[in-house]
């Protein structure tokens, strides 16, 4: 339980305020280690999980940490960023 903890705390700072992300880097990231599981049809779902970005975020933290991706914080704004921009749409202060 604790090593999955560990990349969590080193995030958790980034859950607070959604920083700034770059779209193209969040969308190779995203191809490169999502894309093999995810598809439009689970952003594009009508009862999404996600209501803000903040919970867009909570999710890229929560499997880059499944994954073992060790993921910094640059990291999940990106992919964050390029998720929001692509299929969400939610208000975004710094992004």
């Amino acid at each position: 339980m604790i090593k999955f903890m560990l990349p969590l705390i080193l995030v958790l700072p980034v859950l607070g305020h959604a920083q700034q992300g770059d779209t193209a880097r969040g969308q190779a990231m995203y191809e490169l280690h999502c894309g093999g599981c995810h598809s439009e049809s689970v952003h594009g779902r009508p009862n999404r999980t996600s209501r803000n970005i903040q919970e867009v975020q909570s999710w890229v933290v929560r499997w880059s940490t499944h994954l073992r991706a060790n993921w910094r914080a640059e990291d999940v704004a990106d992919v964050t960023r390029y998720l929001n921009d692509t299929y969400y749409g939610f208000p975004c202060e710094g992004c």
